[in-house]
């Protein structure tokens, strides 16, 4: 066949570039005889042999023209017959896949029909190490009830070529003669123990990297054909897809419980700024609800004594925007005020100065801080303060761009205490003015952020400032309505995600 070298060559070229099977007829001319005609074919499969070249594997058989045509519709018949077994087989592995979510459950499932499919005395998945040097058995089914598991048995990739190739190259290989064939080395006992012949390797191909091997030994001492190399890498493609997906949940659900671990922490350190219980002052009764949205929040409210017992401060805030990055100003906010409202009570305790007067100059200091440190981060907060004086009537206040509060008297009447001036944080050198109003016996001043009246059913309907004036309102003292207005909130938003934090405090004369 020397005359025909050019196109045999040709034809091995075409082979190993396109990776697919080629056949072609050659007209032979004997010396002294008839023309022969015979059907050369090259299969696609790559291998190593013993000395570590890569061989492809072929054959060559006589034909006539005619036989060779009507094979060739045959072999059509037969390749169509294939397929769909072949896609049945991948639709069955496909519903295998998605019946169930446990990974090892899948997994060994994929292995128990690989045997089936493949008839192969056992089939393992296999995974690399972390330090890329081994693969460990993560899913295994033998036919034979006498086999051991081979499920959690680590390899070494020294001394297993055949593994070695499939990794760095992402290709199958095909080994025969499995028990003594030198690319198998470090094997050769497992391969003997378990009477292996022949042995397929496939790449466990995820987003373009090899994570791992299925190997499929047979008993028998035929080569696994084109086409069975072809079904197990399909079937590889789709257990490296749910590997992987297995692995990326994995990932999100250990990344999510860590921040929910901080968060928790977050939360426990955030609640220890909340005051554990309201001090008290002779002449008031006082009263306060808090309710996270998130595990974290971005209201507060705080509560402390002044000039020695002699006044209270209590401060309501709500800052803008939610989650984390609301929580942290929410304890700067929280911080400044008390620090600055403290100093300006004990600077001023011996002059003349009002609580008016001292709680706008906290205001500001607070305010042009926050302002001029934190501009970048476009963070303000919404504040009601307002100072108690012992056995005394009157309540000076500020009221920083928050929902006014309102003041319900004995008589029937109300009052709104509208804002005074803008939300702390906005912008330096904020204009703020201090407002009084007097509380007889009975009166109530309520204050709450905006999570309350904006609190969402199941039906999407807010509890509203209509009935929340209608609760307080009622007949009942002061504990009483506060009590209904804590269980009608609770009812309004039962089986719904609280999207805002809801708080509020009140104070009345006693």
């Amino acid at each position: 066949i020397g005359g025909k070298k050019d196109e045999i060559l040709e034809m091995f070229s075409r082979v190993i570039s396109e990776g697919q099977q080629q056949e072609v007829l050659l007209e032979l001319q004997p010396s002294g005889g008839e023309p022969l005609t015979v059907c050369l074919s090259l299969s696609s499969l790559q291998k190593l042999d013993s000395d570590g070249n890569q061989c492809l594997r072929g054959w060559m058989y006589f034909v006539d023209k005619q036989s060779y045509i009507n094979g060739g519709i045959v072999e059509t018949e037969q390749l169509l017959k294939k397929q769909a077994d072949e896609l049945a087989i991948l639709n069955h592995l496909s519903v295998a896949t998605g019946s169930s979510l446990d990974l090892d459950e899948i997994l060994n499932s994929i292995c128990q029909e690989m045997v089936s499919v493949f008839n192969a005395r056992n089939t393992g998945i296999a995974l690399l190490n972390d330090s890329q040097t081994g693969l460990q058995v993560v899913a295994f089914h033998s036919e034979d009830p006498e086999e051991s598991d081979a499920t959690g048995l680590e390899f070494s990739l020294e001394g297993n070529d055949a593994s070695l190739f499939v990794i760095k190259t992402g290709q199958p290989i095909v080994v025969p003669d499995a028990q003594f064939n030198p690319i198998t080395l470090s094997l050769h006992e497992v391969m003997v123990r378990r009477g292996t012949s022949c042995l397929l390797v496939v790449p466990l191909l995820a987003r373009g990297e090899v994570i791992g091997t299925i190997g499929i030994p047979s008993e028998s001492q035929a080569v696994f054909s084109r086409e069975e190399v072809r079904l197990a890498q399909t079937i590889a493609g789709q257990v490296a897809g749910v590997i992987d997906n297995a692995r990326l949940y994995r990932t999100v659900e250990k990344a999510r419980d860590v921040a929910e671990h901080e968060l928790e922490i977050g939360r426990q350190i955030q609640i220890g700024f909340f005051p554990e219980s309201l001090p008290q002052i002779a002449g008031w009764e006082l009263f306060s609800y808090f309710q996270s949205a998130r595990q974290v929040a971005g209201d507060f409210y705080d509560a402390f004594s002044l000039d020695q017992n002699k006044k209270l401060a209590l401060v309501l805030a709500d800052v803008c925007d939610k989650g984390l990055g609301a929580a942290l100003f929410m304890v700067l906010f929280r911080s400044l005020l008390r620090a600055n409202i403290q100093q300006c009570f004990d600077e001023g305790s011996d002059s003349d100065a009002t609580n008016g007067v001292m709680i706008v100059e906290a205001v500001r200091k607070t305010n042009d801080y926050i302002a001029e440190n934190h501009a970048k981060a476009s963070m303000f907060a919404t504040v009601f303060i307002a100072v108690l004086s012992r056995d005394q009537d009157e309540v000076w206040y500020i009221n920083c761009g928050h929902d006014a509060p309102l003041a319900l008297r004995a008589d029937g009447s109300s009052e709104l205490l509208m804002p005074t001036n803008p939300a702390i944080g906005m912008f330096p050198d904020l204009p703020v003015a201090s407002k009084c109003i007097k509380l007889q016996t009975g009166d109530l001043l309520f204050a709450c952020t905006d999570g309350v009246p904006d609190a969402l059913s199941t039906d999407g309907r807010s509890f509203g400032k209509t009935q929340l004036l209608k609760i307080l309102d009622e007949n009942g003292s002061m504990e009483q309505r506060l009590d209904s207005l804590t269980t009608a909130l609770v009812h309004h938003t039962a089986g719904t995600e609280q999207y805002d934090d809801m708080t509020w405090i009140a104070f009345s004369r006693s």
